[in-house]
């Protein structure tokens, strides 16, 4: 299973922000010439999104990756309602690099965040986060 520790030690090539085939927000990563994605299957009565997305400056490009982390955080919002805080940090040696996504459900549908190797034939599509050189 992958997990956001995989990133540690690989070069940060990419970073793309976009929407999947069902209109779902997704984050791509290209490291070291793998591509990671963040990303979540939406249900029924529930939303995941991101809800943060930094712009990285374009020294960020070929970083090395020194340390990545998840923190969650959940509760609840009025009757039943619940949310989750998906906080991801990555630290290159050049920037920090902080993500942050936010669900909402009926307590029934999960809200979580999918972190995973990227398997697709083509590579990930979406805007970069890379912005001019600082």
């Amino acid at each position: 299973m992958t997990n956001i520790k995989d990133l540690i030690g690989l070069t940060l090539d990419e970073m793309l922000i976009g929407k999947d085939g069902e209109g779902n927000d997704r984050i791509a990563i290209l490291a070291s010439g793998r591509w990671f994605t963040m990303s979540h299957d939406q249900d029924c009565c529930e939303s995941v999104w991101v809800e943060d997305v930094p712009t990285l400056s374009a020294d960020a490009r070929g970083a090395k990756i020194v340390d990545a982390s998840e923190d969650i955080t959940t509760g609840c919002e009025g009757y039943g309602d619940t949310f989750t805080a998906t906080f991801y940090r990555i630290l290159t040696e050049r920037e920090d690099v902080a993500l942050t996504w936010r669900g909402e459900s009926n307590d029934y549908y999960s809200e979580s965040v999918d972190f995973a190797e990227w398997k697709g034939e083509r590579a990930p599509e979406g805007r970069s986060l890379f912005g001019a050189a600082s």
